[in-house]
């Protein structure tokens, strides 16, 4: 909490300074969408796949809620935004397991649902 002064010096305000604009999850790395992933991809492939460029923070494979299936794309969390960098430009259009990969910086949830109505429309953070 942050002393706030008035006008007058006599009249102190304890007022929060509140950061409206930080992520709600204090990482401050990359975070990497991977799209067009074949069924069989394990987040260990990924984390292989990953893990040449640099330390991998986590990895998850979005499946379907009702059947478990995976959807056929994930997020990889990498806390160096050089080597995230790296290995977005390196992977994205390479093949693992039979499918060219689309990899590219991920978008906050927040940034998809400003214009939408709510309705996501791509890549989110989970």
């Amino acid at each position: 909490m942050q002393i706030r002064r008035k006008d007058d010096i006599n009249n102190l305000v304890f007022s929060p300074v509140i950061n409206f604009n930080r992520s709600p999850k204090s990482f401050k790395g990359i975070n990497i969408y991977i799209g067009n992933l074949s069924q069989d991809t394990t987040e260990d492939d990924l984390r292989e796949a990953f893990g040449s460029f640099g330390r991998i923070e986590n990895v998850k494979l979005i499946k379907d809620r009702e059947s478990g299936e995976p959807k056929g794309f994930g997020f990889v969390e990498m806390p160096t935004l050089s080597e995230g960098r790296t290995a977005i430009s390196s992977l994205n259009g390479t093949e693992l397991k039979g499918q060219t990969l689309k990899v590219s910086e991920a978008r906050s949830q927040s940034h998809n649902n400003r214009n939408n109505g709510g309705q996501s429309s791509g890549p989110r953070f989970y």
